[in-house]
């Protein structure tokens, strides 16, 4: 795949790079089961990988209803 990532993530795992590309492909932001569904990652690994993204600006974690999280490529 030739699409280009963000120069903080370029050099992150695989995982990581997955979720972005899931949340670039999404009309809408997902929730946390969302992507877990959409990657079928185990729940460290998808915490991990959106922990990563949200801590380099990469994606928003917006809080919805409560305390369920949905993020989105800015």
């Amino acid at each position: 795949m030739t699409e280009h990532l963000p120069t903080p993530i370029e050099n992150a795992p695989p995982s990581t790079k997955f979720v972005y590309r899931e949340l670039c492909w999404a009309d809408v932001a997902l929730t946390y089961d969302d992507l877990h569904a959409r990657t079928g990652l185990a729940h460290r690994t998808l915490r991990r990988a959106t922990t990563t993204l949200v801590d380099v600006g990469a994606v928003n974690r917006e809080w919805i209803s409560g305390s369920r999280v949905a993020y989105e490529v800015p």
